[in-house]
């Protein structure tokens, strides 16, 4: 079995076969999932107890999901242009809310109607549970090229039950796309509700994700201001005459979108410019492993289509 990563994301390869799957099927939001016959609770017991020994992860599984949805967009309008229509750049927003206690995960990709969301249910995989790991309620919001409605799914922790109905108010249209927000347990608020930290764990899990990551966060900008400029004790101020005058400068906090994920992936880079400790660093970090692989291979071709690959076999 070896592993692609390609301009269109990231691939399983396996060994005596020419069919490609996407490697990251198993933690997607938008594809079936072997676990899918597990009822509900006992899923989400399997996941908070087993799967996941560090509740961060839940970041790493999102954006993960979130960058299917954009993969599977940017495949699928090769032949259906009119799937992007005005639904922006392909992206993902991160935006923690202390004040609601909620993080809101948004991504501009594939979406999904009304049926396909039927569909998912209890057919979502793995990494999409890992939520209920720090959000004692998830709300999914989407939106499909393919259909002119909204829809939104909601569950609650512990709970057999969800509900699934159309998005009406204005103020919560997507234009495309995914949203999730995660309403997180109170002990976990203040974990996972500092801009920094949300910035510092997406650098660490999703550096290499193909698409463009913004997380909200804090910032300083310098300012000039004009202020009064005191009387002197000895002048006496005329009635009637402008008060003097003089500029300042002054630091004003505001909060904006900053680009989390700067690193260029690196299959996308030149191959003369990537080292052989950057293939086998990204390769570990990838896919959670400890040993180097056998080897790799970085190439490009070039067509109707512009593809390019570095595959690194396991080295067991």
């Amino acid at each position: 079995m070896a592993i692609l990563f390609t301009s269109f994301g990231i691939w399983r390869v396996t060994s005596g076969s020419t069919t490609m799957a996407p490697a990251l099927s198993r933690t997607s939001l938008y594809t079936t999932s072997p676990l899918t016959s597990l009822p509900w609770v006992r899923l989400l017991d399997l996941i908070v107890h087993s799967l996941y020994s560090h509740k961060e992860v839940f970041l790493r599984e999102l954006v993960s999901n979130a960058s299917d949805a954009l993969d599977k967009l940017r495949f699928l309008s090769v032949t259906e242009p009119a799937l992007f229509g005005d639904g922006g750049d392909l992206e993902i927003r991160i935006k923690p809310d202390p004040d609601n206690g909620t993080i809101t995960i948004t991504d501009t990709g594939i979406g999904m109607t009304k049926e396909e969301l039927i569909d998912c249910l209890g057919q979502f995989g793995v990494g999409f549970y890992s939520a209920f790991l720090v959000a004692e309620k998830v709300v999914v919001s989407t939106k499909s090229p393919k259909s002119d409605k909204q829809y939104v799914w909601e569950s609650v922790a512990d709970s057999s039950s969800y509900v699934i109905r159309e998005e009406t108010d204005p103020e919560n249209f997507l234009r495309r796309g995914t949203q999730i927000t995660l309403y997180l347990r109170e002990d976990d608020k203040y974990k996972f509700l500092e801009s920094t930290r949300i910035k510092n764990l997406v650098k660490n899990y999703s550096q290499f994700v193909g698409f463009p990551i913004y997380t909200w966060q804090e910032k300083s900008r310098t300012i000039e201001v004009e202020e009064e400029e005191p009387s002197k004790e000895e002048e006496e101020e005329k009635e009637g005459e402008p008060k003097k005058t003089k500029k300042t400068t002054k630091t004003e906090k505001y909060w904006d979108w900053e680009l989390a994920n700067e690193t260029k992936p690196l299959w996308m880079r030149n191959s003369k410019e990537v080292s052989k400790e950057e293939y086998n660093e990204f390769y570990k970090k990838a896919f959670n492993e400890f040993l180097d692989p056998l080897a790799h291979t970085h190439f490009t071709t070039e067509g109707e289509v512009e593809f390019r690959s570095c595959d690194n076999p396991s080295s067991h």
